[in-house]
């Protein structure tokens, strides 16, 4: 799915999700894609988390429904 919306080579792609297999499978279409995952700990707070929103260059975000 990220390929199909554009990302690829070098894009920045946060998870944020708790530990899980979906979790694991998205870090591994991220390396497939040869794109930069950018990990969002679930125990950021909102400054952390604005931080990161805000300088990591994120071309996509893959969230649980819970962090929505």
């Amino acid at each position: 799915h990220l390929a199909a919306r554009g990302i690829g080579r070098g894009d920045h792609v946060g998870i944020y999700a708790l530990n899980c297999v979906e979790w694991v499978e998205t870090l591994w279409a991220v390396f497939k894609i040869r794109a930069v995952w950018i990990n969002i700990n679930y125990r950021y707070v909102e400054d952390e988390l604005r931080y990161i929103f805000d300088n990591a260059d994120l071309k996509a975000l893959v969230y649980q429904r819970q962090f929505a």
